[in-house]
């Protein structure tokens, strides 16, 4: 895998999770939470990532393992994590 592709796949991930949210009555998130848990292992080496990307990946993970758990605070602040991200990123 190459760094732009790690970066790819990580955006997919992100993308994957607003999928879920955006489009899926709250009642289908766990069960399609864990498949993109599963489609989205293993985590991508750091060394392919740059810090952004490193930083979406775990806060993407996190998120999914909150929507797995039904752990609202969990989402939250994964979200937020990730929100916090892409404006750093958006704004450079």
């Amino acid at each position: 895998m190459t760094p732009v592709e790690a970066m790819l796949s990580v955006n997919a991930l992100i993308e994957d999770l607003r999928h879920i949210m955006g489009t899926r009555p709250h009642t289908g998130w766990p069960p399609m939470a864990e498949a993109a848990l599963k489609h989205h292992q293993p985590l991508i080496e750091d060394a392919l990532l740059d810090e952004n990307h490193r930083m979406l990946q775990t806060a993407g993970h996190r998120a999914l393992r909150g929507l797995v758990s039904s752990d609202a605070d969990e989402i939250r602040a994964a979200i937020t994590e990730i929100r916090r991200i892409e404006s750093t990123v958006g704004s450079s």
